[in-house]
């Protein structure tokens, strides 16, 4: 013999999705006559007779069940879930973008963003770079190969979607009128998350530029001519300084209308030189292995 066929039940009440984005609603709709009364879910608003109804914000698995007496004197309960889609967390690292001009210390923001509320503390480290003749990062200041190389860590405690850091730069001079903060790596510890990155811009500002090109000096003025560790210029004064503004001590000579400038042996890396020239004052960086 032949079991007995099954028969569903009637489904009296449905969803436009039954899974949703996380943080999203959605309507559900009975399909039945009367009026119909719901007993349980969170919802943003229901209809006058009952028969359709907005879900509130879906954060995490629901039921909803209503109850309905037909014309007819038939009472009717029905339920439905509606849960969030499980989406990989992402994690946004983006840099500043910053205008500012030669001589100034500004400060970077770096933006740590999740798509998601996380359940645990998140903490991480990321590497950042730019060319170390446009900016100078000031608490922690490293170079490699003309690269200035800063690690800002950050932690997104439970329950948060993102934090910010600051880092501030001293801004120097470059070949270029803009210039990219590169993200080039990041550590995370505390679970694996999907990564998205935006990389940030200097925009330097107050720099000469002639013929589409980007100039350090006055196209007027006098080149800085740079023998090893000498420096020639036709100026009323040259100095050496650090990138921060302090003044290194380098044996200054003049003949005629040019200042010769030595730089001393134990100064390595970055140095700013201001050529100083009929009360004007022109700006290069120079590098010293």
């Amino acid at each position: 013999l032949m079991p007995p066929a099954r028969r569903s039940l009637p489904v009296y009440v449905r969803a436009d999705d039954t899974v949703v984005a996380y943080g999203t609603s959605t309507m559900l709709r009975v399909q039945t006559d009367g009026i119909v009364i719901w007993h349980k879910g969170s919802f943003s608003s229901i209809s006058q007779d009952g028969r359709t109804a907005e879900t509130a914000s879906i954060t995490a698995p629901e039921w909803f069940v209503f109850e309905a007496r037909t014309e007819a004197g038939c009472s009717i309960r029905d339920s439905i879930c509606v849960r969030p889609r499980i989406e990989a967390t992402i994690l946004s690292i983006e840099a500043d973008y910053i205008r500012a001009m030669p001589g100034d210390t500004v400060d970077m923001f770096l933006r740590c963003t999740l798509t998601a509320p996380n359940t645990r503390t998140i903490q991480g480290v990321a590497t950042l770079s730019t060319h170390a003749a446009v900016a100078f990062p000031v608490r922690n200041p490293n170079v490699v190969e003309s690269r200035a190389v800063f690690r800002i860590p950050f932690t997104i405690t439970p329950g948060s979607t993102s934090t910010f850091r600051r880092e501030p730069l001293a801004i120097t001079l470059g070949d270029s009128l803009v210039s990219q903060i590169s993200i080039d790596s990041i550590t995370i510890t505390g679970g694996a998350l999907n990564i998205r990155r935006r990389h940030g811009r200097i925009t330097l500002d107050s720099i000469c530029v002639t013929g589409g090109r980007t100039r350090l000096f006055d196209p007027t003025a006098s080149l800085l001519r740079v023998e090893g560790r000498t420096l020639h210029a036709e100026a009323d004064e040259l100095i050496v300084s650090d990138l921060l503004g302090r003044r290194i001590p380098a044996l200054t000579t003049a003949y005629a209308s040019t200042m010769t400038a030595i730089v001393p042996d134990d100064v390595h890396g970055l140095v700013l030189v201001t050529v100083v020239q009929n009360n004007k004052a022109f700006l290069r960086t120079l590098w010293f292995d």
